[in-house]
């Protein structure tokens, strides 16, 4: 599954389909070289989920996110200091 990305910088939800089940899903974050994971912010479909992530390398984030709806959810990752918006995408459920 490729989602919609906005900012070619950013790398938003690598989802593979046998990572799948329900609502859940394991999403895979990456943030620009330039900026650490711990001053991102996650969001699906408005809620913080950042908890569910952890630090695989300095620019990649990974986890469990659940509580997806069915059909269109929107993962959005956002800098924590001003809450402007790295990446966008839409994760199909």
């Amino acid at each position: 599954m490729r989602p919609h990305m906005r900012s070619p910088k950013s790398r938003c939800c690598r989802r593979d389909p046998d990572s799948v089940s329900g609502g859940d899903a394991v999403i895979q974050v990456r943030v620009p070289p330039n900026v650490s994971v711990l001053q991102v912010v996650v969001l699906r479909n408005g809620v913080d989920v950042t908890g569910a992530f952890v630090a695989k390398d300095l620019t990649t984030l990974q986890g469990l996110v659940g509580g997806l709806n069915v059909g269109a959810n929107v993962i959005l990752v956002k800098m924590r200091s001003d809450g402007s918006i790295l990446t966008k995408a839409i994760v199909q459920n």
